[in-house]
């Protein structure tokens, strides 16, 4: 389904956020599109409306986009697995957790770490991994404070999400973790350890 967002943008929805990511990577393929941005469960394609107006931009996607659905195979996704220290200075709020969901936090730990996650985005800090697969039964509001600085490694969780946190900066996220592992590496080609459709599990140290 292609909609109007805007005068140069158009919108299609999509079934899964990795479907998202493997659909943009094929659009993005195509001259005719200034940008294309992959989200949770749609796709965002910018074009130039001095080149193309509305109704030939939304006949030129039709036409890519079904090229892009034909040729996309979803690739088998590698897994990290992540050392994680629960509690105390690495997750300063674990304790809070476990009080407002009536959990002791060896079974908070048990159940954040018995699951695989998907990388499902990477926003809204440069790196910051949106992890899908969280057990319903840990779901927590975000701070009502948000910190001005949360340590790069940190593992947060909020509403049906994980977050991971590459590097340091601002967040709302209850952290429960955090990480040695290095999920920025500037000598990289790819500097972010962590990419769209990467699976993640979590291993208590």
């Amino acid at each position: 389904m292609i909609i109007q967002i805007a005068e140069d943008v158009l919108g299609v929805r999509v079934e899964t956020a990795a479907r998202a990511q493997l659909i943009a990577s094929q659009l993005r393929n195509n001259p005719e599109w200034t940008e294309v941005v992959a989200g949770l469960d749609s796709v965002c394609v910018h074009f130039d409306p001095a080149r193309l107006d509305v109704m030939d931009a939304e006949v030129a996607l039709k036409s890519t986009l079904a090229a892009a659905i034909d040729t996309a195979s979803e690739p088998p996704t590698p897994e990290l697995e992540i050392p994680v220290h629960y509690g105390a200075e690495a997750g300063p709020d674990l304790a809070q957790v476990c009080e407002q969901l009536d959990l002791t936090q060896a079974e908070f730990v048990r159940r954040h770490s018995e699951v695989t996650y998907t990388a499902d985005m990477i926003g809204f800090t440069p790196g910051f991994a949106y992890l899908s697969g969280l057990d319903k039964g840990l779901s927590v509001a975000r701070l009502s404070r948000p910190r001005v600085r949360v340590p790069a490694g940190s593992i947060g969780i909020s509403g049906a999400y994980c977050g991971l946190y590459a590097l340091a900066g601002p967040g709302g996220w209850p952290i429960v973790g955090q990480t040695d592992l290095a999920l920025f590496d500037a000598t990289r080609q790819k500097p972010f350890r962590i990419h769209p459709g990467h699976s993640v599990r979590f291993v208590p140290r």
